[in-house]
Order: C-alpha cells, then structure tokens, then sequence
C-alpha cells in the first residue's frame, strides 16, 4: 500500500525529524507480506488522555481481483479492548460513505443495520494473534470491498497515546481451493448484573445447516469471570468444547482435522459468568462499563445463508433490545 514507506525514505524522513528535534515516527508494528503473497490494512489514531476511544477507519481493500485468505496474522497496541475489520456489503446508504475516520457510537447509532448487517472478516483482542485455516481452506474476498477498521481503546494514563493495529492477510492460488468459511457472533443482549452480586446468563442457538466449526471465541467486558460453550443436541446439554477466562485476551479454539462436525438442529449452549464489585446495576451496551456475552463461530461451508438460530436464553428474551428497554 501507497502509505508504506520504502526503507531509503523512511530513513531520510528519520534523520529529517532527528534534525528538527522532533522524535522519528514510530515503526510499524507488522512488516507488510511479500508482493504477491497477500496484503496489508493498518489503521493508527491517537487517544486523549484518561479517555475511552471507539474509532472506525473506512477504506476500500486493496485487492483488485477476488482473493482467497488462508492465513491472517495481527499486531495491536497492547490493552486494545478490540479491534475489528468488518465488511460493509449489501448495506446501502452505508456504502455510500466517504473513506476516512468515524467515531463508531455515531455510525452504529446512525446506522444500527451495522450491528447484525455487518460482515466481520477479523477481529482480535490479543496484541499478537495468527490464524491458519488449514490446507485448502480459504475466506474468499471479492476486490474493492469497503471495509470498517475498528479500534475500542481505553487510555488510562495522563498522555496522549498512539494507538495501533496491523493486519496482514496471506492468499493461495485457486487451484489450493477446496472449500470456504463463513462466520458471526451469536450474543445475548439481554444482561442484567445487579449491583455487588454475581450473575451467570446462557444462551442456546441451532444451525440451520450441516457446518464443520473450524474456529471458535468470545466477548466480554471487565465483569466476564468466565465463558463456558458446550455442545447442544437440540435437547440436551452436551460435552463443553470451549472456556475462558480471561476478557482481555480470549482464548481462541481451533478444530483441527477438517473441524467439528456440528449437524443441523443442534448447536451451543454459551454461559457468561459475572462478578459485578460496583454499586451500579450493569447491562448490555457497546462501552467499557457496560457488559456483552457473545462467541464468534467461524465454519465451512462458506454459505452466506447459514445461521445459528438463538431458541432459548436464561431470561427467555432473544430479540435485539430497543434504546430504552
């Protein structure tokens, strides 16, 4: 990309600043791949002293061809809550928007579309994380797509801080091809955690489709004590494949040998756990003071039309909450 320096200029505009008595410009945190081998996206913004940031970068991707993603490898500044690149495809007046930076409580609360109309293509909370989908397993990605670069970052010291994140997607030929991914959060919306008491809130859902789950994580604010998802036949609660216990840095499952068969009409049952020391009441919302309890499931086939219907919940609501329920 334009924005990567060569090595000469990155010198020059070095000894250039050093000359000035201003300091270089930091490196970055990932070194672009190999010309042919896949591409990077990058996006930096500063953070205001003792402030909660929540920023999204708007910009095409570089492919002019389709592509196909068979590893994935990031970089972000360490503490990051999040950080996302989420596909805007299919969601009209969106995709008319100018490139550039955006506060994303404006855009989600513009466009609320965003939150279940999205296609998230990464999203990572450790500052260093790689997948590999395995041989022949790809995420296929037509060129040009626009695409939202997130950052939710809480700077809790007295100075500005630069806030970074790189990520760098590898591709194969066509001919290592042999089938796709498709992915989403499946979350409960509905938390309420009382004041000084724990709470434990779960939720089931079913695939609509046959899937082998390749990848599997979750999501919770600084309340989350642990995320258990276990296996569900459609009447049972079955074997737990996947725990957490630790929200800044959720552990990230990989199901080797083809992935985990997962049959139509059966699914997950996820439980997060809660330990709320405040004296507020804490509910579901998108700041670093309100809660979330959701995984992301990544599966082949890639079939946009694949779903994980919720069909129970320890409250028995389901729906998307309205501003002021």
């Amino acid at each position: 990309m334009s924005r990567f320096l060569g090595l000469l200029l990155t010198i020059s505009l070095a000894l250039t600043l050093s000359s000035c008595g201003e300091d270089p410009p930091p490196a970055p945190l990932l070194e672009p791949p190999p010309e042919g081998t896949g591409f990077q996206v990058s996006y930096e913004t500063m953070a205001p002293p003792m402030t909660e940031i929540w920023k999204c970068n708007l910009e095409a991707l570089p492919n002019s061809r389709v592509i196909n993603i068979n590893e994935a490898e990031s970089r972000i500044t360490p503490g990051i809550h999040h950080q996302t690149l989420t596909l805007l495809l299919g969601l009209g007046e969106l995709e008319a928007l100018e490139p550039g930076e955006y506060d994303c409580r404006e855009l989600y609360d513009a466009y609320p579309e965003l939150m279940e109309g999205a296609i998230q293509l990464y999203g990572a909370q450790s500052a260093e994380q790689a997948i590999d989908l395995g041989p022949g397993i790809v995420a296929q990605l037509p060129p040009r797509l626009l695409a939202l670069h997130e950052i939710h970052y809480f700077n809790n010291t007295p100075e500005e801080l630069l806030v970074q994140s790189y990520l760098n997607a590898y591709t194969v030929d066509n001919s290592e091809v042999e089938s796709t991914i498709w992915g989403f959060s499946v979350r409960d919306e509905h938390l309420s955690i009382p004041a000084r008491s724990s709470a434990n809130e779960w939720t089931r859902c079913e695939m609509t489709d046959d899937v082998q789950l390749q990848l599997l994580s979750s999501h919770t604010h600084e309340l989350g004590v642990r995320v258990n998802v276990s296996l569900w036949d459609g009447e049972t609660v079955g074997e737990q494949i996947y725990t957490n216990t630790d929200w800044h840095t959720p552990k990230l499952t990989q199901f080797p040998d083809g992935g985990l068969t997962i049959p139509a009409g059966t699914g997950f049952h996820f439980e997060c756990e809660f330990d709320n020391p405040t004296d507020e009441d804490v509910i579901w919302g998108f700041d670093a003071l309100d809660e979330m309890c959701q995984i992301a499931i990544v599966f082949t086939p890639g079939a946009f039309s694949i779903d994980c219907e919720i069909t129970d919940s320890s409250d028995g609501l389901h729906g998307t909450p309205r501003v002021g329920d």
